[in-house]
């Protein structure tokens, strides 16, 4: 692209968009949130909850991501899918962000002695 075939695109945001709202938080067992994305219209949102259980020496956490059902099927945030191709995709989310949690805090914590 030449100097002259460039644009600039400048976007101001005076806010961030609110993605979700603490609905319970329960340490160290329990948080519950709402979730939204940005295209979301105002009064939806989905809901996740985080649950945390001793299990041997470290911790389990179990995530429910619920109310897919009250958006409606040809949301932008579906992607076209069919209800359980997008539940799979948000699956497979949760699991990678899971992780990089898990290993995020094994560097903190180091090996098991």
């Amino acid at each position: 692209m030449s100097a002259s075939d460039q644009a600039r695109v400048t976007v101001s945001v005076a806010a961030p968009p609110e993605i979700g709202r603490v609905l319970n938080w329960q340490p160290p067992s329990r948080l519950r949130f709402e979730w939204r994305l940005s295209n979301f219209a105002p009064g939806e949102h989905t809901e996740v909850e985080v649950l945390f259980e001793a299990d041997g020496a470290g911790t389990g956490v179990t995530v429910t991501h619920s109310g897919w059902n009250a958006i409606r099927p040809d949301h932008p945030a579906r992607h076209g899918e069919a209800s359980a191709i997008i539940l799979r995709r948000l699956g497979l989310w949760w699991g990678g962000q899971l992780s990089v949690y898990r290993l995020h805090a094994a560097k903190r914590v180091g090996p098991p002695r």
